[in-house]
């Protein structure tokens, strides 16, 4: 069912360079919500461990969690992500973060890498079809500890912009078929709902568009006539000077499972 779901979703990225061409936006976006914040206070972390950082992006957790632990693996298919993960590493003088530019479902275990005390893998399993597989990866390699987070919220405002430029949408499968798959394999894990309160922000009005061009990768002309036009409506201007989507809220769902 995953695996039939994940085929259908809207906007899906498996090519490297946009995930590259993400990277500028990605570093700034986290570093103005609560999402990392709101992990580091539920994740169970030691100054002797070693930890696993899966799709680590521009090191949203991975530079936190280096301040509390022995030494983290930073791994993400990205180099752009990993370059701006090494320059925010280099401002708070860190030197115990190793960069891994691999993707999780080429990396072979025993040969690129060894057993960690904790694995997390952060809002990254998505672009896999077999998700069972990586889990199971996950799952061998963790001494301790396993952690995922998924999508526990709808994407409205997303689905809004389908629906004006008259294209189908589809999401993403919700984080019960992880809990489900992981059930099946006979892990028995948790799980908590984390609200954050950051909301879809942009710098301004082409930061936007550049985005959906990023989502979206065969927009029309007309097409982007008619976003403009509804990101104009449904957008507001903070104080900041910002525009963000005011009533998009986040939820994410935090899985884990100790072993």
């Amino acid at each position: 069912m995953w695996k039939e779901e994940m085929k259908k979703v809207s906007g899906k990225h498996e090519k490297v360079k946009q995930w590259d061409d993400l990277a500028k936006r990605m570093d700034e976006w986290t570093k103005r919500d609560d999402y990392s914040e709101k992990v580091m206070q539920r994740i169970k972390l030691n100054q002797n461990w070693t930890v696993l950082d899966i799709g680590c992006g521009t090191g949203s957790l991975a530079i936190p969690i280096a301040k509390k632990v022995k030494h983290v693996t930073a791994l993400d298919v990205s180099k752009e992500m990993l370059r701006f993960l090494r320059e925010n590493a280099m401002k708070e003088d860190l030197s115990n973060i190793t960069c891994l530019n691999r993707s999780w479902q080429d990396v072979g275990i025993d040969k690129d890498i060894d057993e960690y005390d904790l694995v997390i893998a952060s809002r990254s399993l998505g672009v896999t079809l077999d998700l069972k597989e990586e889990l199971t990866k996950m799952n061998r390699i963790a001494k301790r500890y396993a952690y995922v987070t998924w999508k526990a919220s709808e994407r409205k405002f997303d689905s809004g912009v389908y629906k004006t430029l008259g294209r189908e949408y589809h999401e993403y499968p919700g984080y019960i078929y992880i809990y489900n798959i992981l059930y099946q394999m006979g892990i028995h894990a948790n799980v908590e709902l984390i609200e954050c309160k950051s909301r879809i922000c942009y710098r301004d009005l082409e930061d936007t568009i550049d985005d959906w061009r990023w989502k979206i990768s065969d927009l029309s002309d007309e097409e982007e006539k008619i976003l403009k036009d509804y990101l104009v409506e449904n957008l507001v201007e903070t104080d900041e000077g910002t525009l963000e989507a005011p009533n998009e809220r986040s939820r994410w769902a935090l899985i884990w499972w100790e072993k």
